[in-house]
Protein backbone atom coordinates (compact mmCIF):
# COMPACT_ATOMS: atom_id res chain seq x y z
CA UNK A 1 0.00 0.00 0.00
CA UNK A 2 1.49 3.39 -0.97
CA UNK A 3 1.90 6.28 1.46
CA UNK A 4 -1.04 8.35 0.16
CA UNK A 5 -3.39 5.37 0.48
CA UNK A 6 -2.18 4.88 4.08
CA UNK A 7 -3.00 8.50 4.91
CA UNK A 8 -6.44 8.18 3.35
CA UNK A 9 -7.23 4.97 5.24
CA UNK A 10 -6.47 6.62 8.57
CA UNK A 11 -9.91 8.17 8.26
CA UNK A 12 -12.82 5.95 9.24
CA UNK A 13 -14.56 4.21 6.34
CA UNK A 14 -17.89 5.72 7.33
CA UNK A 15 -18.01 8.96 9.28
CA UNK A 16 -19.94 12.18 9.82
CA UNK A 17 -17.98 15.36 9.20
CA UNK A 18 -18.42 18.21 11.70
CA UNK A 19 -17.68 21.75 10.54
CA UNK A 20 -17.74 24.64 13.01
CA UNK A 21 -18.01 28.16 11.57
CA UNK A 22 -17.90 31.20 13.83
CA UNK A 23 -16.77 34.81 13.46
CA UNK A 24 -14.54 35.66 10.54
CA UNK A 25 -13.64 33.18 7.82
CA UNK A 26 -10.49 34.81 6.47
CA UNK A 27 -9.08 34.59 2.97
CA UNK A 28 -5.70 33.72 4.44
CA UNK A 29 -3.87 33.06 7.70
CA UNK A 30 -0.78 35.16 8.26
CA UNK A 31 2.51 33.65 9.34
CA UNK A 32 3.80 34.76 12.73
CA UNK A 33 7.47 35.65 12.88
CA UNK A 34 7.89 35.75 16.66
CA UNK A 35 10.01 32.86 18.00
CA UNK A 36 8.26 30.32 20.26
CA UNK A 37 4.83 31.86 19.64
CA UNK A 38 2.37 30.05 17.40
CA UNK A 39 -0.81 31.78 16.28
CA UNK A 40 -3.98 29.71 16.28
CA UNK A 41 -5.01 29.64 12.65
CA UNK A 42 -8.63 29.98 11.63
CA UNK A 43 -10.32 27.92 8.97
CA UNK A 44 -9.95 29.94 5.76
CA UNK A 45 -12.03 30.18 2.61
CA UNK A 46 -9.47 28.01 0.82
CA UNK A 47 -9.54 25.45 3.65
CA UNK A 48 -13.30 25.13 3.21
CA UNK A 49 -12.91 24.72 -0.55
CA UNK A 50 -10.36 21.95 0.03
CA UNK A 51 -12.64 20.24 2.53
CA UNK A 52 -15.71 20.39 0.28
CA UNK A 53 -13.64 19.20 -2.69
CA UNK A 54 -12.33 16.22 -0.73
CA UNK A 55 -15.76 15.01 0.41
CA UNK A 56 -16.31 13.24 -2.90
CA UNK A 57 -13.30 11.02 -2.29
CA UNK A 58 -14.15 10.07 1.29
CA UNK A 59 -16.88 8.05 2.97
CA UNK A 60 -18.74 11.01 4.45
CA UNK A 61 -22.29 9.97 5.25
CA UNK A 62 -23.40 13.42 6.36
CA UNK A 63 -22.03 16.86 7.20
CA UNK A 64 -23.06 18.59 10.42
CA UNK A 65 -22.44 22.34 10.58
CA UNK A 66 -22.35 24.38 13.79
CA UNK A 67 -22.78 28.01 12.71
CA UNK A 68 -22.92 31.11 14.90
CA UNK A 69 -22.12 34.85 14.79
CA UNK A 70 -20.49 34.93 11.37
CA UNK A 71 -18.59 38.09 10.42
CA UNK A 72 -18.47 37.71 6.66
CA UNK A 73 -20.07 39.34 3.63
CA UNK A 74 -22.63 37.96 1.24
CA UNK A 75 -20.07 36.77 -1.31
CA UNK A 76 -18.30 34.47 1.15
CA UNK A 77 -21.67 33.39 2.53
CA UNK A 78 -22.82 32.49 -0.98
CA UNK A 79 -19.64 30.48 -1.54
CA UNK A 80 -20.37 28.35 1.55
CA UNK A 81 -24.05 28.08 0.65
CA UNK A 82 -23.33 26.83 -2.87
CA UNK A 83 -21.02 24.14 -1.51
CA UNK A 84 -23.70 22.99 0.96
CA UNK A 85 -26.25 22.89 -1.85
CA UNK A 86 -23.84 20.85 -4.02
CA UNK A 87 -23.38 18.31 -1.21
CA UNK A 88 -27.14 17.86 -0.97
CA UNK A 89 -27.32 17.40 -4.73
CA UNK A 90 -24.74 14.61 -4.48
CA UNK A 91 -26.87 12.78 -1.93
CA UNK A 92 -24.78 13.73 1.13
CA UNK A 93 -27.02 14.80 4.00
CA UNK A 94 -26.40 18.31 5.33
CA UNK A 95 -27.52 19.36 8.80
CA UNK A 96 -27.05 22.86 10.23
CA UNK A 97 -27.27 23.93 13.87
CA UNK A 98 -27.78 27.68 14.41
CA UNK A 99 -27.47 29.83 17.54
CA UNK A 100 -29.08 33.29 17.30
CA UNK A 101 -28.72 33.39 13.52
CA UNK A 102 -29.15 36.51 11.42
CA UNK A 103 -29.60 37.06 7.70
CA UNK A 104 -26.16 35.71 6.72
CA UNK A 105 -26.38 32.56 8.85
CA UNK A 106 -29.90 31.67 7.71
CA UNK A 107 -29.07 32.43 4.08
CA UNK A 108 -26.32 29.78 4.30
CA UNK A 109 -28.46 27.32 6.26
CA UNK A 110 -31.40 27.50 3.84
CA UNK A 111 -29.47 25.27 1.41
CA UNK A 112 -29.24 22.40 3.93
CA UNK A 113 -31.46 19.34 4.29
CA UNK A 114 -32.25 20.13 7.93
CA UNK A 115 -31.94 23.20 10.14
CA UNK A 116 -31.91 23.15 13.96
CA UNK A 117 -32.05 25.83 16.67
CA UNK A 118 -31.98 25.63 20.48
CA UNK A 119 -35.06 26.62 22.49
CA UNK A 120 -33.97 30.09 23.63
CA UNK A 121 -32.49 31.19 20.33
CA UNK A 122 -33.86 33.92 18.08
CA UNK A 123 -33.91 33.88 14.28
CA UNK A 124 -33.09 37.47 13.28
CA UNK A 125 -34.35 37.21 9.73
CA UNK A 126 -35.23 40.87 9.28
CA UNK A 127 -33.96 42.00 5.88
CA UNK A 128 -30.99 44.11 4.77
CA UNK A 129 -30.02 47.61 5.78
CA UNK A 130 -27.14 49.90 4.92
CA UNK A 131 -25.58 52.22 7.46
CA UNK A 132 -23.52 55.12 6.17
CA UNK A 133 -21.80 57.56 8.51
CA UNK A 134 -21.31 61.29 7.93
CA UNK A 135 -18.72 63.25 9.91
CA UNK A 136 -19.10 66.84 8.71
CA UNK A 137 -20.56 68.13 12.01
CA UNK A 138 -17.95 66.20 14.00
CA UNK A 139 -15.10 67.85 12.08
CA UNK A 140 -16.72 71.25 12.57
CA UNK A 141 -16.75 70.65 16.32
CA UNK A 142 -13.01 69.93 16.33
CA UNK A 143 -12.28 72.82 13.92
CA UNK A 144 -11.07 70.60 11.08
CA UNK A 145 -12.17 71.34 7.52
CA UNK A 146 -12.03 68.37 5.11
CA UNK A 147 -11.31 69.73 1.61
CA UNK A 148 -11.95 66.43 -0.13
CA UNK A 149 -13.70 65.74 -3.40
CA UNK A 150 -14.64 62.64 -5.36
CA UNK A 151 -14.44 62.54 -9.15
CA UNK A 152 -17.53 60.79 -10.44
CA UNK A 153 -21.11 61.43 -9.39
CA UNK A 154 -21.24 58.22 -7.34
CA UNK A 155 -17.77 58.52 -5.78
CA UNK A 156 -19.29 59.00 -2.37
CA UNK A 157 -16.28 58.20 -0.18
CA UNK A 158 -15.75 61.97 0.15
CA UNK A 159 -19.28 62.35 1.56
CA UNK A 160 -18.14 60.65 4.74
CA UNK A 161 -16.18 63.81 5.58
CA UNK A 162 -18.02 66.58 3.73
CA UNK A 163 -21.78 65.98 4.08
CA UNK A 164 -24.42 65.45 6.75
CA UNK A 165 -26.43 63.04 4.60
CA UNK A 166 -26.49 61.11 1.33
CA UNK A 167 -26.36 62.73 -2.07
CA UNK A 168 -29.05 61.60 -4.52
CA UNK A 169 -26.41 59.58 -6.40
CA UNK A 170 -25.19 57.79 -3.29
CA UNK A 171 -28.79 57.03 -2.28
CA UNK A 172 -29.55 55.69 -5.76
CA UNK A 173 -26.45 53.45 -5.69
CA UNK A 174 -27.13 52.01 -2.23
CA UNK A 175 -30.80 51.41 -3.01
CA UNK A 176 -29.79 49.60 -6.19
CA UNK A 177 -27.33 47.36 -4.30
CA UNK A 178 -29.87 46.62 -1.57
CA UNK A 179 -32.54 45.77 -4.15
CA UNK A 180 -30.20 43.41 -5.98
CA UNK A 181 -28.93 41.63 -2.89
CA UNK A 182 -32.32 41.37 -1.19
CA UNK A 183 -34.02 40.05 -4.33
CA UNK A 184 -31.26 37.49 -4.86
CA UNK A 185 -31.38 36.31 -1.24
CA UNK A 186 -35.16 35.93 -1.39
CA UNK A 187 -34.91 34.07 -4.68
CA UNK A 188 -32.33 31.60 -3.33
CA UNK A 189 -34.24 30.98 -0.08
CA UNK A 190 -37.46 30.55 -2.08
CA UNK A 191 -35.83 27.94 -4.29
CA UNK A 192 -34.24 25.97 -1.43
CA UNK A 193 -37.20 26.02 0.94
CA UNK A 194 -39.86 25.74 -1.79
CA UNK A 195 -41.52 28.93 -0.56
CA UNK A 196 -43.41 31.38 -2.76
CA UNK A 197 -41.46 34.65 -3.21
CA UNK A 198 -44.31 36.65 -1.67
CA UNK A 199 -44.16 34.39 1.38
CA UNK A 200 -40.41 34.95 1.69
CA UNK A 201 -40.99 38.72 1.61
CA UNK A 202 -43.63 38.36 4.32
CA UNK A 203 -41.26 36.25 6.43
CA UNK A 204 -38.65 39.00 6.34
CA UNK A 205 -41.21 41.69 7.08
CA UNK A 206 -42.54 39.86 10.15
CA UNK A 207 -39.19 38.83 11.67
CA UNK A 208 -37.44 38.23 14.01
CA UNK A 209 -38.70 34.86 15.29
CA UNK A 210 -38.31 32.83 18.44
CA UNK A 211 -37.43 29.17 17.87
CA UNK A 212 -41.06 27.98 18.25
CA UNK A 213 -42.32 30.52 15.71
CA UNK A 214 -39.49 29.69 13.30
CA UNK A 215 -40.47 26.02 13.42
CA UNK A 216 -44.18 26.75 12.99
CA UNK A 217 -43.44 28.74 9.84
CA UNK A 218 -41.25 25.96 8.43
CA UNK A 219 -38.07 28.03 8.64
CA UNK A 220 -36.33 25.40 10.78
CA UNK A 221 -36.94 21.66 11.21
CA UNK A 222 -36.27 20.94 14.87
CA UNK A 223 -35.74 22.67 18.21
CA UNK A 224 -32.91 20.94 20.04
CA UNK A 225 -29.34 21.24 21.29
CA UNK A 226 -26.21 20.30 19.37
CA UNK A 227 -25.62 17.17 21.44
CA UNK A 228 -29.18 16.00 20.64
CA UNK A 229 -28.47 16.21 16.91
CA UNK A 230 -25.37 14.03 17.28
CA UNK A 231 -27.29 11.45 19.31
CA UNK A 232 -30.08 11.32 16.71
CA UNK A 233 -27.60 11.02 13.85
CA UNK A 234 -25.88 8.10 15.57
CA UNK A 235 -29.22 6.33 15.86
CA UNK A 236 -30.06 7.03 12.22
CA UNK A 237 -26.76 5.82 10.76
CA UNK A 238 -25.07 3.55 13.28
CA UNK A 239 -24.16 3.82 16.92
CA UNK A 240 -20.54 3.13 16.01
CA UNK A 241 -20.28 5.82 13.34
CA UNK A 242 -17.46 8.27 14.00
CA UNK A 243 -17.62 12.08 14.06
CA UNK A 244 -14.54 13.74 12.55
CA UNK A 245 -14.10 17.52 12.77
CA UNK A 246 -12.94 19.72 9.92
CA UNK A 247 -9.46 20.25 11.35
CA UNK A 248 -8.66 16.53 11.42
CA UNK A 249 -9.81 16.10 7.85
CA UNK A 250 -7.90 19.22 6.81
CA UNK A 251 -4.69 17.86 8.34
CA UNK A 252 -5.04 14.76 6.22
CA UNK A 253 -5.72 16.84 3.09
CA UNK A 254 -2.75 19.14 3.76
CA UNK A 255 -0.41 16.21 4.40
CA UNK A 256 -1.52 14.60 1.16
CA UNK A 257 -0.96 17.88 -0.70
CA UNK A 258 2.55 18.22 0.74
CA UNK A 259 3.51 14.85 -0.71
CA UNK A 260 1.96 15.76 -4.05
CA UNK A 261 3.89 19.06 -4.02
CA UNK A 262 7.14 17.19 -3.38
CA UNK A 263 6.30 14.82 -6.23
CA UNK A 264 5.69 17.77 -8.57
CA UNK A 265 8.92 19.41 -7.48
CA UNK A 266 11.01 16.23 -7.82
CA UNK A 267 9.68 15.45 -11.30
CA UNK A 268 9.53 19.15 -12.32
CA UNK A 269 5.81 19.08 -13.03
CA UNK A 270 4.14 22.48 -13.35
CA UNK A 271 0.84 21.70 -11.65
CA UNK A 272 0.77 23.90 -8.52
CA UNK A 273 -1.56 26.92 -8.20
CA UNK A 274 0.11 29.83 -6.43
CA UNK A 275 -2.24 31.87 -4.25
CA UNK A 276 -1.71 35.55 -3.40
CA UNK A 277 -4.28 37.55 -1.45
CA UNK A 278 -4.95 41.28 -1.54
CA UNK A 279 -6.76 41.66 1.76
CA UNK A 280 -7.66 45.04 3.24
CA UNK A 281 -7.13 48.68 2.35
CA UNK A 282 -4.41 49.12 -0.28
CA UNK A 283 -1.40 51.18 0.75
CA UNK A 284 2.16 51.65 -0.37
CA UNK A 285 4.87 49.81 1.57
CA UNK A 286 4.29 46.64 3.56
CA UNK A 287 1.02 45.02 4.63
CA UNK A 288 -0.24 45.39 8.19
CA UNK A 289 -2.33 43.03 10.25
CA UNK A 290 -5.65 44.08 11.73
CA UNK A 291 -9.39 43.54 11.76
CA UNK A 292 -11.68 44.44 8.89
CA UNK A 293 -10.46 47.43 6.89
CA UNK A 294 -7.77 48.17 9.49
CA UNK A 295 -5.93 45.35 7.76
CA UNK A 296 -3.88 46.78 4.90
CA UNK A 297 -2.53 45.26 1.71
CA UNK A 298 0.79 46.98 1.10
CA UNK A 299 1.83 47.11 -2.55
CA UNK A 300 5.41 46.15 -1.66
CA UNK A 301 4.24 43.03 0.20
CA UNK A 302 1.75 41.97 -2.49
CA UNK A 303 4.29 42.43 -5.30
CA UNK A 304 6.88 40.47 -3.35
CA UNK A 305 4.43 37.56 -3.00
CA UNK A 306 3.54 37.74 -6.71
CA UNK A 307 7.22 37.57 -7.67
CA UNK A 308 7.79 34.55 -5.44
CA UNK A 309 4.88 32.77 -7.14
CA UNK A 310 6.20 33.76 -10.54
CA UNK A 311 9.71 32.47 -9.79
CA UNK A 312 8.50 29.08 -8.52
CA UNK A 313 8.95 26.78 -11.53
CA UNK A 314 6.30 24.36 -10.25
CA UNK A 315 3.64 27.08 -10.03
CA UNK A 316 1.71 26.85 -13.30
CA UNK A 317 -0.76 29.66 -12.60
CA UNK A 318 -1.42 32.31 -9.97
CA UNK A 319 -4.78 32.89 -8.32
CA UNK A 320 -5.17 36.36 -6.79
CA UNK A 321 -7.99 36.56 -4.26
CA UNK A 322 -9.12 40.17 -3.69
CA UNK A 323 -11.00 41.47 -0.65
CA UNK A 324 -10.40 45.21 -0.72
CA UNK A 325 -12.29 48.54 -0.96
CA UNK A 326 -9.23 50.08 -2.63
CA UNK A 327 -7.03 52.80 -1.20
CA UNK A 328 -3.80 54.05 -2.72
CA UNK A 329 -4.21 54.62 -6.47
CA UNK A 330 -0.46 54.32 -6.92
CA UNK A 331 -0.23 51.11 -4.89
CA UNK A 332 -3.16 49.61 -6.81
CA UNK A 333 -1.60 50.39 -10.17
CA UNK A 334 1.80 49.04 -9.12
CA UNK A 335 0.16 45.71 -8.26
CA UNK A 336 -1.78 45.79 -11.56
CA UNK A 337 1.41 46.45 -13.51
CA UNK A 338 3.14 43.50 -11.82
CA UNK A 339 0.22 41.23 -12.68
CA UNK A 340 0.40 42.42 -16.29
CA UNK A 341 4.12 41.58 -16.45
CA UNK A 342 3.63 38.11 -14.96
CA UNK A 343 0.73 37.33 -17.33
CA UNK A 344 3.25 37.22 -20.17
CA UNK A 345 4.87 34.20 -18.44
CA UNK A 346 2.03 32.36 -16.69
CA UNK A 347 -1.73 32.82 -16.20
CA UNK A 348 -2.97 35.13 -13.44
CA UNK A 349 -6.65 34.85 -12.51
CA UNK A 350 -8.57 37.18 -10.18
CA UNK A 351 -11.23 35.88 -7.80
CA UNK A 352 -13.16 38.69 -6.09
CA UNK A 353 -14.51 38.15 -2.58
CA UNK A 354 -17.08 40.34 -0.75
CA UNK A 355 -15.55 43.60 -1.99
CA UNK A 356 -13.08 44.31 -4.79
CA UNK A 357 -13.78 47.91 -5.70
CA UNK A 358 -11.97 51.04 -6.77
CA UNK A 359 -8.26 50.24 -6.27
CA UNK A 360 -9.29 46.63 -5.66
CA UNK A 361 -10.88 46.68 -9.10
CA UNK A 362 -8.03 48.60 -10.72
CA UNK A 363 -5.38 46.04 -9.73
CA UNK A 364 -7.52 43.28 -11.29
CA UNK A 365 -7.69 44.84 -14.75
CA UNK A 366 -4.59 43.21 -16.27
CA UNK A 367 -5.32 39.63 -15.21
CA UNK A 368 -6.13 36.89 -17.73
CA UNK A 369 -9.60 36.48 -16.26
CA UNK A 370 -11.69 38.25 -13.62
CA UNK A 371 -14.28 36.28 -11.62
CA UNK A 372 -16.66 37.98 -9.19
CA UNK A 373 -19.45 36.47 -7.13
CA UNK A 374 -22.93 37.74 -7.95
CA UNK A 375 -22.93 39.46 -4.53
CA UNK A 376 -19.43 40.99 -4.88
CA UNK A 377 -19.24 44.79 -4.60
CA UNK A 378 -16.99 45.89 -7.45
CA UNK A 379 -16.34 48.68 -9.94
CA UNK A 380 -16.24 52.11 -8.28
CA UNK A 381 -14.18 53.46 -11.18
CA UNK A 382 -13.35 56.88 -9.84
CA UNK A 383 -10.98 58.75 -7.54
CA UNK A 384 -11.20 60.74 -4.34
CA UNK A 385 -8.69 63.38 -3.32
CA UNK A 386 -8.08 66.23 -0.91
CA UNK A 387 -6.65 67.23 2.42
CA UNK A 388 -7.69 68.04 5.99
CA UNK A 389 -7.34 71.74 6.79
CA UNK A 390 -6.52 72.13 10.51
CA UNK A 391 -5.78 75.88 10.51
CA UNK A 392 -8.89 76.69 12.62
CA UNK A 393 -7.93 73.98 15.09
CA UNK A 394 -4.46 75.53 15.38
CA UNK A 395 -6.05 78.93 16.06
CA UNK A 396 -8.40 77.45 18.66
CA UNK A 397 -5.48 75.77 20.42
CA UNK A 398 -3.48 79.02 20.09
CA UNK A 399 -0.70 77.25 18.24
CA UNK A 400 1.15 79.71 16.02
CA UNK A 401 2.77 78.60 12.78
CA UNK A 402 4.70 80.17 9.91
CA UNK A 403 5.33 78.75 6.45
CA UNK A 404 8.20 79.73 4.15
CA UNK A 405 8.28 78.27 0.65
CA UNK A 406 9.51 78.60 -2.90
CA UNK A 407 7.13 78.09 -5.81
CA UNK A 408 3.55 79.27 -6.27
CA UNK A 409 2.09 75.91 -5.27
CA UNK A 410 4.60 74.96 -2.58
CA UNK A 411 1.86 74.94 0.08
CA UNK A 412 -0.75 73.25 -2.08
CA UNK A 413 -1.09 70.24 0.21
CA UNK A 414 -0.44 72.03 3.49
CA UNK A 415 -2.89 71.11 6.23
CA UNK A 416 -2.36 74.54 7.77
CA UNK A 417 -4.31 76.49 5.15
CA UNK A 418 -7.27 76.27 2.77
CA UNK A 419 -6.89 75.90 -0.96
CA UNK A 420 -6.68 79.23 -2.75
CA UNK A 421 -8.82 79.66 -5.86
CA UNK A 422 -5.78 79.03 -8.08
CA UNK A 423 -4.69 76.00 -6.03
CA UNK A 424 -8.19 74.55 -6.21
CA UNK A 425 -8.08 74.94 -9.98
CA UNK A 426 -4.74 73.13 -10.16
CA UNK A 427 -5.98 70.43 -7.82
CA UNK A 428 -9.18 69.83 -9.82
CA UNK A 429 -7.16 69.46 -13.02
CA UNK A 430 -5.11 66.77 -11.26
CA UNK A 431 -8.23 64.92 -10.08
CA UNK A 432 -9.82 65.10 -13.54
CA UNK A 433 -6.69 63.69 -15.16
CA UNK A 434 -6.43 60.82 -12.67
CA UNK A 435 -10.07 59.95 -13.29
CA UNK A 436 -9.52 60.03 -17.06
CA UNK A 437 -6.50 57.74 -16.60
CA UNK A 438 -8.62 55.23 -14.66
CA UNK A 439 -11.31 55.26 -17.35
CA UNK A 440 -8.74 54.93 -20.16
CA UNK A 441 -6.96 52.09 -18.35
CA UNK A 442 -10.27 50.25 -17.94
CA UNK A 443 -11.08 50.88 -21.60
CA UNK A 444 -7.75 49.40 -22.74
CA UNK A 445 -7.72 46.41 -20.40
CA UNK A 446 -11.38 45.49 -20.93
CA UNK A 447 -11.37 46.29 -24.67
CA UNK A 448 -14.33 48.62 -24.25
CA UNK A 449 -15.05 52.02 -25.72
CA UNK A 450 -14.72 55.07 -23.48
CA UNK A 451 -18.50 55.63 -23.61
CA UNK A 452 -19.13 52.06 -22.44
CA UNK A 453 -16.70 52.48 -19.55
CA UNK A 454 -18.28 55.82 -18.57
CA UNK A 455 -21.63 54.02 -18.17
CA UNK A 456 -19.96 51.78 -15.59
CA UNK A 457 -17.73 54.47 -14.09
CA UNK A 458 -18.55 57.73 -12.27
CA UNK A 459 -17.38 56.04 -9.07
CA UNK A 460 -20.41 53.76 -8.94
CA UNK A 461 -20.25 50.46 -7.03
CA UNK A 462 -21.92 47.53 -8.78
CA UNK A 463 -22.91 44.01 -7.83
CA UNK A 464 -20.99 41.23 -9.53
CA UNK A 465 -24.08 40.38 -11.58
CA UNK A 466 -24.39 43.93 -12.96
CA UNK A 467 -20.62 44.19 -13.47
CA UNK A 468 -20.84 41.18 -15.80
CA UNK A 469 -23.61 42.88 -17.79
CA UNK A 470 -21.45 46.00 -18.08
CA UNK A 471 -18.48 43.83 -19.17
CA UNK A 472 -16.15 45.20 -16.51
CA UNK A 473 -15.56 41.63 -15.27
CA UNK A 474 -15.42 38.38 -17.26
CA UNK A 475 -17.53 35.92 -15.29
CA UNK A 476 -19.84 35.74 -12.30
CA UNK A 477 -18.72 32.79 -10.24
CA UNK A 478 -17.29 31.73 -6.91
CA UNK A 479 -13.75 30.79 -5.98
CA UNK A 480 -14.58 27.28 -7.22
CA UNK A 481 -15.34 28.61 -10.72
CA UNK A 482 -12.05 30.50 -10.84
CA UNK A 483 -10.19 27.35 -9.78
CA UNK A 484 -11.99 25.27 -12.42
CA UNK A 485 -10.90 27.77 -15.07
CA UNK A 486 -7.29 27.51 -13.90
CA UNK A 487 -7.42 23.70 -13.84
CA UNK A 488 -8.59 23.69 -17.44
CA UNK A 489 -5.94 26.24 -18.37
CA UNK A 490 -3.00 24.27 -16.95
CA UNK A 491 -4.30 20.78 -17.65
CA UNK A 492 -5.43 19.41 -14.28
CA UNK A 493 -8.08 16.67 -14.52
CA UNK A 494 -11.60 17.79 -13.57
CA UNK A 495 -11.93 15.18 -10.82
CA UNK A 496 -8.66 16.19 -9.14
CA UNK A 497 -8.33 19.02 -6.66
CA UNK A 498 -5.44 21.41 -7.34
CA UNK A 499 -2.52 21.75 -4.95
CA UNK A 500 -2.15 25.30 -3.66
CA UNK A 501 1.03 27.12 -2.67
CA UNK A 502 0.16 30.11 -0.48
CA UNK A 503 2.33 33.21 -0.46
CA UNK A 504 1.44 34.91 2.81
CA UNK A 505 2.48 37.92 4.83
CA UNK A 506 4.24 37.59 8.15
CA UNK A 507 3.07 39.18 11.41
CA UNK A 508 5.77 40.94 13.42
CA UNK A 509 5.65 42.52 16.87
CA UNK A 510 4.76 45.94 15.49
CA UNK A 511 1.58 44.53 13.92
CA UNK A 512 0.13 42.85 17.00
CA UNK A 513 -1.25 46.04 18.49
CA UNK A 514 -3.08 46.83 15.25
CA UNK A 515 -4.88 43.50 15.35
CA UNK A 516 -6.65 44.65 18.51
CA UNK A 517 -7.72 47.97 16.98
CA UNK A 518 -11.36 48.92 17.30
CA UNK A 519 -13.43 49.85 14.27
CA UNK A 520 -13.34 53.65 14.56
CA UNK A 521 -9.56 53.62 14.06
CA UNK A 522 -10.16 52.97 10.38
CA UNK A 523 -10.96 56.69 10.12
CA UNK A 524 -7.42 57.54 11.13
CA UNK A 525 -6.06 55.05 8.62
CA UNK A 526 -7.98 56.85 5.87
CA UNK A 527 -6.85 60.23 7.17
CA UNK A 528 -3.23 59.06 7.10
CA UNK A 529 -3.69 57.88 3.51
CA UNK A 530 -4.77 61.37 2.50
CA UNK A 531 -1.67 62.82 4.16
CA UNK A 532 0.63 60.44 2.26
CA UNK A 533 -1.06 60.35 -1.13
CA UNK A 534 -3.38 63.01 -2.45
CA UNK A 535 -5.41 60.96 -4.96
CA UNK A 536 -6.99 57.69 -3.84
CA UNK A 537 -8.98 54.95 -5.51
CA UNK A 538 -11.29 54.21 -2.58
CA UNK A 539 -14.92 53.10 -2.50
CA UNK A 540 -17.51 54.40 0.06
CA UNK A 541 -16.34 51.69 2.42
CA UNK A 542 -18.64 52.47 5.32
CA UNK A 543 -21.54 50.70 3.59
CA UNK A 544 -22.54 47.87 5.90
CA UNK A 545 -25.12 45.27 4.90
CA UNK A 546 -26.73 43.93 8.07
Amino acid sequence: MNLLATIKNKLKKDFILEISLKGDIPEENEKISIPFIKNKEKITVFDLENIFESIDATSVKAVLFNISSLNIGLSRANLIRENIFNLSQKGIETHIYLENPGNIEYFIASAANKIYMPKWSTLNLIGLSSQTFFLKNFFEKIYVEPEIEGKGNYKSAAELFTRNGMSKYNREMINSLLDHNFDLIKEKISGSKNFDLKLVQKIFDEGPYLADDAKDKGLIDEICYYSDIKTNMCEAFSEKIAFINERKLLKSINLKNRFISLYYKFFNKKKIVGVVTVNGMITDGTSKSGKGYMKTAGATSVIKNLKKAEENKNVAAILVRVLSPGGSALGSDLIRSEIERICAKKPVVISMSDVAASGGYMLSLSADKIFADEFTLTGSIGVVAGKFNVSKLMDFLEINHETIGRGKNASLYSALKSFTTKEKETFNIQIDKMYENFVELTSQCRNLGIKSVEKAAQGRVWSGSKAKELQIIDETGSLKNAVEYIKNKIGIDDEKAPVYKFYRNKIDLSMLGKSLAINYEVLFEVASLFSKEKVLALMPFFIRFK
